[in-house]
């Protein structure tokens, strides 16, 4: 948490659409915002791996938080 990875950082999450080994994802407080929210969430939407995601303390609008909140693919376990 707070590494400040900020949107260029955020977007090699999309490494997450082939990951088969990481289970939780702690990325609360570090800067991402609303673009780097979207790519997030087309990764969530193919990645069933990831069963834990803190997103708090980070920049999302509503918006975001409803476009990961629909590419969350599990009944718990995401934080925003």
């Amino acid at each position: 948490h707070n590494n400040q990875i900020g949107a260029v950082g955020a977007q090699h999450i999309t490494a997450l659409k082939v990951n088969a080994t990481v289970t939780k994802l702690s990325l609360y407080y570090n800067h991402i915002g609303d673009i780097s929210a979207q790519h997030l969430a087309a990764a969530l939407k193919v990645n069933a791996t990831v069963t834990e995601l803190d997103l708090s303390y980070n920049w999302f609008a509503d918006s975001s938080k409803d476009l990961l909140q629909k590419a969350w693919r599990h009944e718990a376990g995401l934080r925003l």
